[in-house]
């Protein structure tokens, strides 16, 4: 990970890289079980990618650490410039029926939301200036009795030259009512 490339309107970016080795690249957010998915959670990430070719990127909810695709998750899968809604459920895995087709070198914000009963899962994604790119939605394979965590994780199957991936702005979570005996 290295410095990113910061403007006015995007200040903390850090820059996710690979190596020169076939399917590394980079991870970053909680442990990959630390979440269940129980109704009402919403993630949160803005990103620019910065290389496509032989490039994957899973953001969102879900298990994956690595180049391999989740195991369990509810998730945005970027290849190239393409952009699917992915759910997995013990790596049963849906995607959504239609796909958003993003641009690199443009800021982008993800949102994946859960209804109230974590039986909806539904993809958007903004540009930067929050107009709707694409969104779409899916009920099948959620993974609501497996844990999942939040992260974008980012690899490129090419080997050879060290790539900048994408950069991240913002990751963040958040969840609707919550119950915590009173607190």
């Amino acid at each position: 990970v290295g410095a990113g490339n910061g403007t006015a309107a995007h200040p903390g970016v850090i820059r996710l890289n690979c190596s020169t080795s076939a399917n590394s690249g980079y991870y970053i957010g909680s442990h990959s079980n630390s979440l269940l998915l129980g109704g009402s959670e919403e993630a949160n990430i803005i990103f620019n990618i910065q290389t496509t070719t032989n490039t994957t990127i899973r953001l969102g909810f879900h298990t994956s650490t690595s180049s391999a695709d989740a195991a369990d998750g509810v998730y945005l899968e970027i290849n190239g410039t393409t952009a699917t809604g992915k759910t997995a459920n013990n790596s049963s895995r849906s995607s959504t029926g239609t796909t958003g087709t993003l641009t690199i070198s443009t800021w982008y914000r993800s949102k994946i939301s859960m209804n109230s009963d974590a039986t909806i899962a539904t993809f958007t994604v903004y540009d930067d200036s929050g107009t709707v790119v694409w969104t779409d939605t899916l009920a099948t394979n959620i993974p609501t009795a497996r844990n999942t965590g939040i992260a974008i994780c980012a690899t490129n199957s090419g080997s050879g030259s060290a790539l900048v991936l994408v950069d991240l702005d913002y990751m963040g979570i958040s969840f609707g009512t919550l119950t915590r005996g009173g607190i």
